[in-house]
């Protein structure tokens, strides 16, 4: 069994990779680009699946992070992905990410 450590790092990393997806790209440009948004689509997926896997005990420490938020955006993207709003998407990785990412971020610092 993975631990949650190695969980909160993958959320970190996919973080990471949608920032390096979106570099220089704005809302109208990633919406015009297949590639960009299937690439955030999938990193969007493995934080929703890293969040699921966190043991209740463990995210329970840490109510302030809408886990089941990330959880619930996996599902969406992998059983509801015909009516993904992609102006809702790029809106998520600028403005939400970065401060889960800061909140992650946190845990991991205080966690070594």
């Amino acid at each position: 069994m993975r631990s949650s450590r190695l969980f909160l790092e993958d959320i970190v990393d996919a973080i990471a990779r949608i920032d390096e997806f979106l570099a220089g790209m704005d809302q109208s440009a990633f919406i015009a680009d297949e590639k960009s948004k299937a690439a955030v689509l999938h990193k969007l997926a493995v934080i929703g699946e890293a969040a699921r896997h966190l043991r209740d005990d463990f995210a329970g420490h840490f109510p302030h992070i809408d886990w089941g938020k990330a959880a619930g955006l996996r599902n969406i993207i992998a059983h509801e992905y015909f009516s993904i709003d992609y102006n809702i998407v790029y809106r998520t990785a600028r403005s939400s990410l970065p401060k889960l990412k800061a909140q992650i971020a946190a845990i991991l610092a205080s966690e070594k």
